[in-house]
């Protein structure tokens, strides 16, 4: 099956979902690419014709070549360097020609021809000229490797696709929806070219006004043409046919009927028109500042919000809950300032807003009109969304555009008035979310901006020269230059001293200016959540890459200079001559023209940060050791590298303290003279501020700088200055309307686009072993680049994988494979120096030249670097500061006989993380969850829930999961709900579905048209209301049997209405296929409104949408469900009770079990046993509590005679009746199915049981049941180790360990089939739970106990437990896909009886 990876759609032909892509995808971008269809393929392509490549040259090439080539398949191997990989004649000589454009001398490929080459060009004209219909080539460059057929990216299904002829469009369209699409696509063609590519409103118009005269132009040929065509096919020829035939063709054509006169789209206005219509648009809104007509432009922040919202993708991750470690700072959540706002404190789901002030010049800074159009922007972002999706520019939105000299001249609050409105609202009211049903309020967490805007909106003095500068605390300007505000006293400003300056300067009209302040700030004044001192963050690209870092270059390099170490002249050439590798490109310094008056080398922030990190790597080598100018900048550079970490700890912000401290007193050293600067100041805050803020690299100014050049280039390329703001404001907001109407709001989470096939015995033999686990094939699929949440990972860079012997370790990527559906990188070993007079890290070879492979969750930190080799050393400079954290030390227990030794270099982030370590690290191919032994219980086994409960070295076990069914839920608001009579179901899904009665006017309308259909064949068409209404009154039946139908029993339902109804038999197909994906449809909204009423075997799932529970997970994470037949999976309590009163009733069945069982009141404890089942069945499916704890809660559940009963209110079967009696029954026929096996390991096994068996009195059932039961397991070649095992009385105490055991006591040989034991144990997560005399009875007590308990099969014995499910108990809901040998046993089976 073909399934689209942007939406639902799936389709058993290929070419279906390549239509589908072109006709609803159609809008692909760098945002939203197209997603290469394979299921294993991770490629995305920006246009529809790269994919088309793609997709033919790797896919359907490498499977055409892996039928035409079994047997014949060769390798080729490069004579010049280690490559080696399956044999395609392209990227042969693509490899060849990477070694030709170096220079390198290479030998023609080509069997018995000795010409070589180190010139591209003549290579090529000889390969044209002498072998250009060749294939032979030379054995020792291209080599046969076996039989095995390549790996091509393609399932089972996918390859009998392969030849499918493409269909008819009928097959393909729905032709009545098609027009409507097709019309929508040209609209976002032209949306596109307005806000993406920049194309006026004039040249579109001229664009279109062309096109509709070649169409007019050309209808004289299309008017011949129809002529002969229809003369050729002898049809009446006339000119009002000709002439009829020609408007019927012109109208089908979309772009034709849309941009002719009166179309459509055919002038601005009406494009315009359609777009607000159509498209999710948001209309920028002009406001009068006042009555001078001066204006700004406003986006409503509010429904911005709401269209954002209708997203599904910013839906499900916006209200997402994270977690952090305690004392780590990894977010904005994980600040005080944020933990201390009363707003959020409260809890559930709130918007949390970053608003963005600053001035931009539109116009040339440096000309004539400067000043003119500078005008103030205000941006915004969802602080709910993670750091890595906000710093995409498309997610940072527009809020107003305003005259600079109009906020100087009216002030922020007449200006800022409509957004202040809008802010006030959602704080107070909130904005109401479709998605989510329900109002979310919100406020501004922060106001991000340069100093000087920060001063203005936050009301402190805007001059630096001021006694007091700084917003943060209450230096004045002497104490910057004497304080070091890291070690000395510093009085920081609180929210209630900063009230009372405020409150005295409105009372006080001459107060003027009050420790710096100078009156209210716009936000605080309007908003009662926001507070001016605990809303403005400092700014990294201000205080540090565009003011400290410029100016202490500026000073020290002078300096060096002035002592010959280099000219500028040298730095000027190293800076341009340098190798700048993958992102340092775009980072790339400029050359210094010369040292300014002003002291500062200017520049740009991100090009500063990279001069400084590379500078040890430019001039490094010729500064001595010592030289205290070098010191300041190294100094400088380490504080650089901790402010822009992600991620702290407070001993993280301790050595931070510490560095600024030190590169304060360095500086004042070298430089006794030098007056500090206030952002010199600034920076002292810096720890604390992050201890408020979170890390302060999430708040900076640089991202959303960068959205200024999206109004410079919308001027640019319009060339219209004469509304600035309403142009600005129109043109963002179509590209925003553009983004929204896109499939995907953020870009993929793992991008490639290109991808190949290496061969895993060429790949080092270290990591072989573990990339085998993942596949079958001799083969994998490798790429040189991937794009892993906007970070690109590439051959030849370095990552850090953890720390030993306090520091980092860097590997090399030497291959980036795609296993088992994710990244996996293939790493080298280097050993690692730190080189303290660079402050970089110096890498050499590993003498073992070992390798590993890692995922990318593993790495220590997540940002791929490029080392440099100078002077013959390999050096590598981190951009931020990497943790030196404490490693965790674990005992891993996977199971009764293996316990390993695991240490990570860090603790993980979740406790998902430590499960992911511990699966690759182990490679564990299953579920399962942790307990840990926890100190506070003498080490008792706890499930490990949250990961800061794990102690630094610590026993962790294994426990397998059940494996749960995550389909999806579909819903629907129009059904109306009905209530349940009862809270369990007494009946399974019926053999034969009866279809229920409908209302009258439905019953009517169907007798009528059943009768049509009897006389005439003529099917009914029902209206809209008419088809819901069967659809409800379906689904209502239905969920009497079960809440959860499968595939299968919605066939069934189907099947039954069209054959009651013939009269609504379909067309095709079987003739109901439309009425089955109905009510799955309808079925699902049924599920929503039960959900909603509180029914708890959907509501159970109800949190998976962010519609009910916005905080939980996406919708189809974990979802709770019958999969084994249950009828009563989880029903609701009974009438009347809560869970309070259902508790007390469950305190007084413990009570009665403490009793002797003499003294227990059997009748009692049935009926509190069946009052408390809901109780029962939602702590069971809705936790996951130790068999241990659930022994002390619900004792009587291991009771043989309560166990029975809950398994009846579970299946309504009784489950020792039905299983010996289905048993008994087939038992004549499996034992002659036993004596035809024979042959194999099992078969030998099988031979030793029938004799064993032979031995035993015929009449003797209990043996019998035994030797089928133990037969069955031998016959589906499944191992019974772990699970059924055997011991003498003496050694019993050895064998109570395991996750599911039925253990046999034998007088005779433990290793024999317990015919006759003397007890059989069974065994739960290492408790004896209950014991039983005979074997096959002690099997059913267990069956009953993983019923019960919700217990996950075991592993090895999966499909011995299906078949009592499914074969013995009939408990089959057509959900589960039966295994083919199981399958086949079912059926003789049947036919046997």
């Amino acid at each position: 099956m073909w399934k689209c990876k942007l939406c639902e759609f799936s389709t058993a032909v290929k070419v279906r979902l390549m239509s589908h892509y072109r006709l609803l995808h159609g809008q692909h971008s760098t945002i939203c690419p197209l997603a290469c269809p394979y299921h294993n393929c991770m490629c995305y392509f920006k246009t529809y014709n790269s994919l088309k490549v793609h997709m033919s040259r790797v896919h359907d090439a490498a499977l055409q070549a892996g039928r035409e080539n079994i047997g014949n398949r060769r390798a080729f191997k490069c004579q010049l360097c280690e490559f080696t990989q399956p044999f395609v004649e392209r990227d042969m000589f693509l490899h060849l020609g990477r070694h030709l454009k170096q220079k390198q001398i290479v030998p023609c490929p080509f069997k018995d021809c000795s010409f070589t080459s180190n010139v591209y060009s003549t290579f090529t004209s000889h390969k044209c000229r002498e072998h250009s219909n060749s294939s032979d080539y030379a054995t020792e460059l291209v080599q046969p490797i076996g039989s095995d057929p390549p790996q091509n990216f393609a399932s089972e299904e996918e390859s009998v696709a392969f030849h499918e002829e493409e269909p008819s469009h009928e097959e393909v369209y729905d032709t009545d929806a098609l027009d409507d699409k097709l019309e929508y696509n040209l609209a976002a063609f032209f949306l596109k070219m307005q806000s993406i590519l920049h194309v006026t409103n004039r040249a579109t118009q001229e664009i279109v006004e062309h096109i509709d005269q070649l169409f007019t132009l050309s209808e004289p040929i299309l008017n011949k043409v129809i002529t002969e065509t229809l003369k050729k096919h002898s049809c009446p020829v006339t000119d009002t046919i000709v002439g009829a035939v020609v408007q019927a063709v012109s109208e089908c054509n979309i772009l034709h009927r849309s941009v002719k006169s009166k179309g459509p789209l055919s002038t601005a206005k009406r494009r315009k028109s359609y777009v607000e219509q159509r498209f999710p648009h948001i209309k920028p809104i002009e406001y009068l500042i006042d009555r001078t007509q001066r204006k700004s432009v406003y986006v409503p922040v509010l429904s911005s919000l709401q269209e954002l919202m209708k997203k599904a993708d910013i839906a499900d991750i916006a209200f997402q809950s994270t977690t952090t470690n305690p004392g780590e700072f990894s977010s904005y959540v994980d600040g005080s300032y944020y933990q201390s706002n009363v707003f959020f404190a409260e809890g559930g789901a709130k918007f949390s807003l970053i608003l963005y002030v600053d001035d931009l010049e539109i116009a040339n800074p440096l000309g004539t009109s400067r000043g003119y159009y500078k005008m103030c922007a205000v941006y915004w972002s969802l602080a709910n969304l993670p750091i890595k999706y906000r710093s995409a520019l498309h997610t940072i939105q527009l809020a107003m555009l305003c005259n600079s000299k109009d906020v100087q001249r009216f002030g922020y609050d007449k200006v800022f008035a409509p957004l202040l409105n809008d802010l006030k609202i959602l704080e107070q009211d909130g904005v109401y979310i479709e998605n989510l049903g329900d109002s979310i309020k919100g406020t501004v967490f922060s106001v991000v901006a340069d100093n000087l805007a920060a001063h203005g909106l936050g009301g402190f003095n805007q001059s630096f020269r001021s006694v007091y500068s700084c917003r943060f605390c209450l230096y004045s300007r002497a104490d910057v230059q004497t304080l070091d505000a890291t070690i000395d006293a510093c009085q920081m400003r609180s929210t209630d001293q900063h009230d009372a300056l405020t409150q005295e300067i409105q009372e006080n009209e001459n107060a003027g200016e009050t420790y710096g302040v100078k009156g209210t700030c716009v936000f605080s004044d309007q908003l009662s959540y926001f507070h001016t001192i605990t809303g403005f963050p400092p700014d990294i690209l201000h205080d540090l890459l565009e003011g400290v870092v410029p100016v202490e270059l500026a000073l020290c390099l002078q300096g060096m200079i002035s002592l010959n170490y280099f000219t500028l002249q040298d730095l000027n050439k190293a800076i341009k001559s340098f190798p700048y590798q993958h992102s340092d490109k775009v980072d790339r310094p400029h050359p210094i023209p010369s040292f300014s008056s002003r002291g500062t080398i200017g520049g740009n922030g991100h090009e500063n940060h990279a001069l400084l990190r590379l500078l040890p790597i430019l001039i490094g080598h010729n500064i001595p050791e010592g030289d205290m100018f070098w010191e300041i900048l190294m100094a400088l550079k380490d504080v650089v590298d901790l402010a822009v970490s992600h991620k702290f700890t407070e001993e993280t912000l301790q050595y931070m303290s510490c560095k600024i401290s030190e590169h304060r007193q360095i500086l004042q050293e070298v430089f006794p003279n030098l007056m500090l600067r206030p952002k010199h100041h600034f920076l002292e805050h810096y720890p604390h501020l992050i201890r408020c803020f979170g890390p302060l690299v999430h708040l900076w100014t640089m991202r959303f700088e960068g959205k200024h050049r999206v109004f410079k280039k919308i001027i640019h390329e319009s060339n219209n200055f004469k509304n600035v703001l309403k142009t600005c404001a129109e043109r963002h907001q179509l590209m925003m309307t553009y983004y929204l109407s896109s499939s995907r709001f953020f870009k993929p989470p793992v991008e490639m686009s290109q991808v190949k096939s290496v061969f895993i015995d060429t790949l080092p033999s270290e990591v072989q072993a573990s990339v085998s686990k993942f596949t079958e094939d001799s083969t994998v699929l490798s790429t040189n680049q991937v794009n892993i949440d906007g970070t690109s990972f590439v051959v030849g860079m370095f990552v850090c994988t953890g720390v030993q012997n306090s520091l980092p370790e860097f590997k090399e990527i030497i291959n980036i494979l795609l296993l088992a559906n994710r990244i996996t990188l293939l790493l080298k070993d280097y050993n690692v120096w730190y080189v303290e007079h660079l402050r970089s890290f110096e890498l050499t070879v590993n003498g073992g030249n070992g390798h590993v492979v890692c995922c990318v969750r593993q790495l220590k930190d997540h940002t791929p670097l490029y080392a440099y080799r100078v002077s013959d050393r390999l050096i590598l400079t981190p951009k931020h500061f990497i943790p030196m954290a404490s490693p965790l030390k674990l005992r891993i227990v996977l199971d009764d006989q293996n316990a390993e030794k695991l240490i990570l270099p860090s603790r993980p982030e979740t406790v998902d993380d430590l499960i992911s370590e511990i699966k690759t690290r182990f490679e564990l191919l299953y579920d399962f969850r942790l307990q840990y032994e926890d100190p506070d219980f003498n080490n008792a086994l706890c499930n490990l829930v949250s990961i800061e409960s794990l102690p630094s070295i610590a026993t962790v076990k294994v426990v397998h999961l059940i494996d749960l069914d995550l389909s999806s839920i579909s819903t629907d608001d129009t059904v109306i709900l009905s209530s349940p009579e009862r809270s369990c179901r007494t009946e399974a899904w019926p053999e034969n579905f009866t279809v229920p009665s409908f209302t009258y006017d439905i019953e009517y309308i169907l007798s009528k048209g059943n009768t049509a259909y009897e006389q005439e064949g003529k099917t009914l068409k029902l209206t809209k209301d008419q088809k819901h209404n069967i659809l409800e009154a379906m689904a209502i039946e239905m969920y009497k049997y079960t809440g959860y139908p499968s595939g299968k029993q919605f066939g069934k339902a189907a099947e039954a209405l069209v054959k009651k109804h013939a009269c609504l038999k379909e067309k095709t197909g079987t003739g109901y296929d439309g009425w089955k994906n109905s009510l799955r449809f309808k079925m699902g909204n049924y599920r929503t409104k039960l959900s909603r009423a509180g029914v708890k075997d959907v509501s159970v799932n109800a949190g998976k949408r962010s519609r009910i529970n916005p905080t939980a997970a996406s919708s189809h994470s974990n979802i709770k469900r019958p999969r084994r037949g249950e009828i009563n999976y989880l029903p609701d309590y009974p009438a009347g009770e809560s869970k309070e009163s259902l508790e007390a009733q469950r305190n007084e069945l413990s009570r009665e079990f403490e009793k002797v069982a003499a003294e227990r009141d059997g009748a009692l404890i049935f009926l509190l046993m069946h009052r408390t089942f809901a109780l029962r069945r939602e702590e069971i499916i809705n936790s996951s509590r130790p068999i241990a704890e659930l022994r002390e809660r619900w004792p009587a559940l291991f009771c043989e005679a309560q166990l029975y009963k809950e398994v009846h209110r579970i299946t309504n079967q009784n489950l020792p009746f039905s299983f010996f009696a289905s048993l008994d029954r087939y038992t004549p026929h499996l034992l002659n199915l036993y004596k035809q096996k024979q042959s194999g390991t099992f078969g030998q096994k099988m031979v030793g049981l029938l004799s064993d068996y032979s031995k035993q009195d015929k009449n003797n059932v209990q043996a019998a049941r035994t030797a089928v039961l133990f037969g069955l397991a031998l016959y589906l070649k499944e191992d019974t180790s772990e699970v059924f095992r055997s011991c003498k009385e003496a050694d019993f105490d050895k064998h109570q360990k395991g996750a599911v055991v039925l253990l046999a006591v034998t007088e005779e040989n433990a290793s024999a089939v317990p015919f006759s034991p003397q007890h059989v144990t069974i065994i739960l997560e290492d408790q004896v739970v209950l014991s039983h005399r005979y074997w096959a009875d002690a099997l059913v007590i267990l069956f009953g106990l993983i019923y019960a308990l919700h217990l996950e099969y075991p592993e090895k014995l999966k499909g011995f437990f299906e078949f009592i499910q499914i074969v013995l108990l009939n408990l089959d809901d057509g959900r589960r896909q039966i295994k083919p040998k199981l399958l086949s046993l079912k059926n003789e089976l049947e036919l046997s009886v």
